[in-house]
């Protein structure tokens, strides 16, 4: 399971920015109560020096120096806590505890890991750049309304527009809670308002939820950043580029509605090739047909499709029906 380097950078600064901030209302506390209570700022003084002088004769060689410390300072400690008390403040009002108690706010446990406090900083990042994209907050599994598909048996598939829907949405549920390098690449075909990106936002959400770096582009998009990369050297463009290429799932969207030239037919085989070598998934979405798609693309490609398990979507188009 990938990060995505960007959105982890994002969440390195965020993380970075909450300890700065609660270091702060630490600091504003700590005056607020000193000018409240005077008495208290005085035992803080006396128990952190109290504490250098035990230190520095533990060092001359007076080995109780640091305990004789210890008891001074519950003693003190005590004290302490029936002032805060009696002024309205816990006991723990003046405590720097980090937000995080594994990694101390730094996003890194001891052992060098990433902390989880930082990678889920980082998963909410991804879902905002996702959802930029990509609308995952209403288009849920949950959401999904089988109830506007036709109930009629289409006589070409000899099923429901209703039924099939049903069995696709069973389908990416289950290809969401089972998801790993294994998983198949997805070919979502069929015609407009039939609910292919709508069920590309359910599964892209559940996906991202689950901590998936998942990716969504237009296929135009896509072979615009790469020509981007290529003819006019721009660096940002490149980035994204790599990243297309190394997330856990893209979504490559209206594929067949780009225009086509040869720069764009080797974009797509590069983006194909280099995903399935490397196992990470890719889920196409396309309005043209089986024929329509092998007229329009070279037999690099298409014999590249057919590692894509196909997804058909028939039925009416219900942005019409709506309307």
């Amino acid at each position: 399971m990938a990060l995505d380097p960007v959105c982890l950078g994002q969440a390195r600064v965020l993380l970075a920015q909450n300890k700065a901030a609660a270091s702060a209302r630490l600091s504003a506390r700590r005056t607020e109560i000193y000018e409240a209570l005077p008495a208290v700022r005085a035992i803080d003084e006396e128990m952190r020096a109290g504490l250098l002088g035990a230190v520095r004769d533990t060092l001359s060689g007076e080995e109780s120096a640091l305990e004789r410390c210890r008891t001074r300072n519950l003693s003190l400690r005590a004290q302490r806590n029936a002032l805060l008390a009696g002024g309205g403040y816990p006991p723990d009002a003046l405590d720097d505890r980090p937000a995080c108690a594994l990694c101390d706010d730094t996003g890194a446990t001891a052992d060098g890991r990433l902390c989880d406090c930082l990678r889920q900083l980082c998963i909410r990042e991804q879902r905002r750049a996702l959802s930029a994209k990509l609308d995952i907050t209403g288009q849920t599994f949950a959401a999904f309304d089988l109830q506007r598909f036709s109930a009629e048996t289409d006589p070409s598939h000899g099923l429901s527009p209703r039924s099939h829907m049903g069995v696709m949405r069973e389908y990416c549920v289950k290809y969401v809670e089972r998801f790993d390098p294994t998983a198949p690449n997805l070919l979502f075909r069929g015609g407009a308002g039939l609910g292919k990106t709508f069920l590309c936002a359910c599964v892209a959400g559940a996906l991202c939820a689950r901590g998936h770096w998942v990716l969504y582009e237009t296929a135009a998009g896509a072979f615009a950043l790469m020509e981007g990369q290529k003819f006019a050297r721009d660096e940002s463009a490149g980035e994204e580029v790599q990243r297309l290429l190394r997330c856990d799932l893209l979504i490559l969207d209206d594929v067949g509605a780009e225009f086509s030239t040869p720069f764009a037919q080797s974009a797509f085989h590069q983006i194909l090739s280099t995903r399935l070598g490397a196992g990470r998934q890719t889920l196409l979405v396309s309005g043209l047909t089986e024929e329509e798609l092998r007229g329009r693309y070279t037999p690099q490609i298409t014999s590249r499709l057919e590692a894509f398990e196909l997804l058909p979507f028939f039925g009416a188009d219900l942005r019409k029906h709506r309307a």
